[in-house]
């Protein structure tokens, strides 16, 4: 329908709800029935572009009833259930509106650094160029999806990373499986839907990696030690460029097939994001999980998708690798900051990336940039 979806939420701040409905100019907010009291509340801050708000969920307990009845008292507002949302859709269909490639998808809201969020605007060019690059890139190390394959929903949809990988899996005609909503549960969750792809970021395996590590430490000693033995000699053909699944095939079935069962026993590959992961942890995972991990690295306004390391791939190990398809990088030195881009031994500088999947600009704020020195 050519509409662009502005992702609503409120870790970036007291104020959040109120300053992205208004600054975006939405004209419909999707609210869960829980998240009600908190939209209530930003609601007098809230400008008259608003018309609309359909609520989704159980809104019978006492502070969603009386938020439900705040958002009805205001003349100008409708306030619709999902449910008679959906009904009045199939009873009334519109012709679809199909976007160009130079139209907005989305307006995602990033907190930056410092002042008020600042909206990235990605194209539906740039959503595609992203996905392109990324199937690409699965290709080349062995990794096809196709409709039995699944991945499991549990980052935040108002941050790029999980965006991307859900509209890759639509692509590929693969399946989505959304978590309960609780940490406790996770594991749980992933041993239902047992996914093919597991996308996470480091405080996620780093709580698995500590409760593995807690459960081999009350084991007896001999288990220890043959878990130590096992871990340590198939750590060593890894890193001598041995593939993962055939670095030591035994201990994969002997010892390291009850840890690989914590993600499923399918995950064909990990990919870690939005902050380093731990060396240590990172080395856990590629033995244990007996699937490739890597890890990638990429910012809203890049559509997520900027560098991945290659599987199997020693000399990546605690690196994000090269640039995905798409990308372009280089680095432009800054010597007030110590920066030199052509330092042989340790090159760095402000991060330059030029590609058809980059953002179009921060949403009525075209003189605001971004910067990354590392």
């Amino acid at each position: 329908m050519s509409y662009h979806c502005v992702p609503l939420y409120d870790s970036l701040g007291e104020n959040a709800i109120e300053y992205i409905v208004n600054h975006s100019e939405a004209a419909a907010v999707f609210v869960d029935a829980a998240k009600l009291p908190a939209f209530a509340k930003a609601l007098p801050a809230i400008g008259a572009a608003l018309r609309t708000v359909v609520v989704w969920g159980d809104a019978s307990a006492p502070a969603a009833a009386a938020a439900l009845g705040a958002l009805k008292g205001r003349p100008s507002l409708s306030v619709v259930s999902l449910a008679d949302l959906t009904a009045a859709g199939a009873a009334g269909p519109a012709d679809p509106a199909p976007p160009a490639p130079e139209d907005l998808c989305t307006i995602m809201y990033t907190s930056g650094t410092t002042g008020d969020p600042k909206g990235v605007e990605l194209t539906h060019a740039a959503v595609v160029a992203t996905i392109a690059s990324l199937t690409s890139y699965l290709r080349v190390v062995g990794v096809s999806l196709g409709p039995g394959d699944s991945m499991l929903s549990y980052l935040p949809l108002a941050h790029i990373f999980d965006r991307v990988a859900e509209e890759m899996f639509l692509y590929t005609g693969s399946s989505i499986g959304y978590w309960q909503g609780d940490a406790a549960r996770l594991v749980d969750d992933i041993g239902a839907l047992r996914p093919t792809l597991f996308i996470g970021v480091p405080r996620v395996f780093d709580r698995i990696y500590g409760g593995i590590s807690a459960q081999i430490a009350a084991s007896s000693f001999l288990k220890r030690a043959v878990f130590g033995y096992a871990f340590a000699r198939k750590l060593g053909f890894i890193q001598s460029g041995a593939p993962q699944d055939r670095a030591s095939p035994l201990f994969d079935r002997l010892v390291f097939g009850k840890v690989k069962q914590r993600l499923g026993g399918r995950v064909r590959i990990i990919v870690s994001g939005g902050a380093p992961l731990a060396p240590h942890v990172e080395e856990f995972l590629k033995v244990a999980m007996c699937a490739p991990v890597v890890q990638g690295y990429g910012l809203t306004e890049t559509c997520a998708a900027s560098c991945i390391a290659m599987p199997d791939t020693w000399e990546h190990a605690a690196t994000v690798g090269p640039v995905l398809p798409c990308t372009e990088l280089r680095l432009e030195s800054v010597p007030e900051m110590g920066y030199d881009a052509a330092d042989a031994k340790r090159p760095g500088g402000e991060v330059l990336l030029r590609g058809p999947q980059l953002f179009s600009g921060y949403y009525k704020m075209p003189d605001k940039v971004g910067f990354l020195f590392f």
